[in-house]
């Protein structure tokens, strides 16, 4: 095996939540990550992490027979469920309307202090997670071409009463509640940075917060691939990285397309045949919405 054909790597298991409040006028919380990071930078995500193993021993109650993932997912609806405390002490579990802001805030303090694990803490308070509080949305993963990957499962939940998000300084900026309508609007005027899951939820909870869940998972595999082959970067910029013999470590260069009803493509360098033909079906998914392509610029030249 050469340079060039380094396999991609392993996704990592995750979980997020689309956290809402106001089901009159909905809200939802994102949050900016940290321009420190290793993995999206400064982007606005919702809140979320990295499955832990210590996840998959935490008790929690089966979800309804009628939701789409049929409890074959409770270790990361854990995960989510953690990380939403962890990220923004919003604490989702029955029994919780008993503790008090202080309380839930001293708990989340020993949560991340490590004085106590996220099991032992729920024991302790006599908590219980139950999945019903959390509605599955599709799962996504990493493009292939990364060098950091995630299997990411989304979840959507309201914010308990009484609760408020907080935002402790460190892998996250900030966190704001806004309208779907207008985290799109600042989006589309390159006020934020977004990746594919993102956005899609995004778009669908702007179409109305009842019944998104299914919407989402009516998008299917394939159409959830093409997203992520044509990453909308920011509004009428897509990236499509292609596999060439560049510099080590890199194994792509990015290819981008650029433009609304008329674009121009920016170095569709591959000699790959599979690649060339990947970047073909990008092409005429957008030739099939109605769009052109203008000319494709060249910026620098492989051997």
């Amino acid at each position: 095996m050469s340079l060039f054909d380094k396999p991609p790597a392993e996704p990592r298991d995750a979980a997020a939540v689309v956290l809402l409040r106001d089901a009159a006028d909905p809200r939802v919380l994102w949050v900016r990550r940290s321009k420190t990071l290793a993995f999206m930078a400064g982007y606005h995500a919702f809140p979320g992490g990295q499955r832990d193993p210590e996840d998959e021993a935490v008790p929690i109650l089966p979800p309804a027979s009628s939701d789409p993932a049929n409890g074959q997912d409770l270790p990361l609806r854990v995960t989510a469920l953690r990380e939403l405390f962890e990220e923004t002490g919003v604490l989702i579990a029955r029994g919780v309307e008993r503790l008090s802001p202080a309380r839930l805030a001293a708990l989340r303090d020993e949560l991340l202090r490590e004085s106590i694990s996220f099991r032992d803490l729920l024991a302790r308070e006599d908590l219980v997670l139950d999945a019903a509080l959390i509605d599955s949305a599709p799962r996504w993963v990493t493009p292939a071409s990364l060098p950091r990957r995630f299997d990411t499962r989304f979840f959507a939940a309201w914010l308990p009463e009484g609760q408020e998000a907080h935002i402790l300084p460190g892998e996250l900026e900030s966190g704001e509640w806004l309208r779907p309508a207008e985290a799109l609007c600042r989006w589309v005027d390159g006020d934020c940075l977004l990746v594919t899951p993102i956005t899609v939820t995004l778009q669908a909870l702007s179409e109305g917060v009842p019944g998104f869940t299914e919407r989402l998972h009516r998008i299917s595999q394939a159409d959830r691939d093409h997203l992520e082959t044509r990453v909308e970067m920011r509004y009428g910029i897509y990236l499509c990285p292609l596999r060439t013999p560049t510099i080590p470590p890199a194994t792509h260069t990015n290819c981008f397309l650029i433009g609304g009803d008329e674009l121009v493509i920016i170095d569709p360098g591959s000699p790959y045949p599979d690649q060339q033909q990947r970047l073909d079906v990008v092409i005429d998914r957008f030739l099939a919405e109605g769009r052109r392509f203008r000319e494709i610029l060249i910026t620098h030249l492989h051997p």
